[in-house]
């Protein structure tokens, strides 16, 4: 929740700030861009950094949200808010691991909040990819939880030749750590259909024991 009392003087001078001593590591904008004078600034980071101007103390990122939260904020104080003309997926992932604990946070849980649009976001850029559009059989998954916030998030590549769900087979999936500090792409064998078919331990048996994930890269 964006604290009362930051007017746009304090906006401003969180701006010269950033003019001053650059964007620190991880708090680049990556959807949309707080716009003054022709230069583009990363509108979180800056209201987060106005807040220290206002009150003495810095916002912490998972106390707000970016998107319609900020922005709004932003417009409220007669700032300019443009949308972001493209992302990769770097930047989307990026974006989901800075904004993720906020959404937890906020109790609001559905499709309406920020965070969503933003997985949708990441799955069209992941499925724009050459390696994917190559290969007509795999399709693209992702959960943010069901009812409440999931503690992991995801986004899966299935290969309808192999699976067409999460809950049996081998597939790649992208896994958000609970504490948003990074993210990982690990080959993974979906157990829950076997698990439910055959019971516990015949279902532990069927192929061998489930693999541990691979990790393939953190961000």
């Amino acid at each position: 929740m964006i604290p009362a009392g930051i007017e746009r003087k304090h906006v401003e001078a969180a701006l010269d700030a950033i003019d001053q001593n650059g964007i620190p590591d991880g708090r680049a904008a990556t959807k949309f861009d707080l716009v003054r004078a022709g230069r583009r600034y990363p509108p979180k980071y800056a209201l987060g950094l106005a807040a220290k101007f206002a009150t003495g103390s810095e916002l912490d990122p998972s106390q707000f949200s970016g998107g319609a939260e900020t922005n709004d904020f932003l417009t409220s104080l007669g700032f300019e808010v443009a949308t972001r003309k493209s992302s990769t997926i770097s930047e989307f992932l990026e974006l989901i691991l800075q904004e993720y604990p906020a959404a937890r946070n906020s109790g609001q849980f559905g499709k309406d909040h920020e965070i969503w649009s933003i997985f949708g976001d990441l799955e069209k850029a992941c499925c724009d990819l050459k390696s994917v559009k190559a290969f007509p059989t795999i399709r693209t998954k992702w959960s943010v939880g069901q009812g409440n916030w999931a503690k992991v998030p995801w986004l899966a590549f299935l290969d309808t030749r192999e699976t067409s769900t999460t809950q049996r087979g081998v597939y790649c999936v992208f896994l958000f750590r609970q504490d948003s500090s990074g993210v990982y792409l690990t080959l993974n064998q979906g157990v829950t259909e076997p698990l439910q078919e055959m019971g516990a331990s015949d279902g532990r048996a069927w192929k061998g024991a489930p693999p541990t994930p691979h990790r393939c890269w953190l961000l």
